[in-house]
């Protein structure tokens, strides 16, 4: 029975998770125009919904892999040792905070 446990104390960030990603298909499916297209190196990062509720998400593209997180999320991230390793990352979420705040158009973010 511990799995019935531990999908029940898991549900908040399934449930989270499966929110982002509805998101990403509707606007990926009705072709929503991003917030921002910024590239820097290896990495590229798109924005979605920036003056949403939520604050937003990124879908992150590399190496031909995407993997979507909340802008939130992407900013908790780039502030602990995960992105130390990843300059590149962490200048990309410095521009998408300044076009979720209005500190720098979309079309100049690219």
């Amino acid at each position: 029975m511990a799995t019935k446990k531990y999908m029940i104390e898991d549900y908040p960030r399934l449930e989270r998770k499966v929110g982002l990603l509805d998101n990403f298909m509707h606007d990926t499916l009705t072709k929503r125009k991003p917030d921002a297209d910024i590239r820097v190196g290896e990495f590229r990062a798109v924005l979605y919904r920036s003056a949403g509720v939520t604050g937003g998400y990124v879908a992150w593209v590399t190496s031909g892999n995407t993997w979507i997180e909340y802008l939130d999320d992407a900013i908790e991230r780039a502030r602990g040792s995960f992105d130390e390793n990843y300059p590149d990352r962490r200048a990309i979420v410095t521009k998408l905070q300044a076009v979720r705040y209005g500190l720098l158009y979309p079309a100049v973010a690219s």
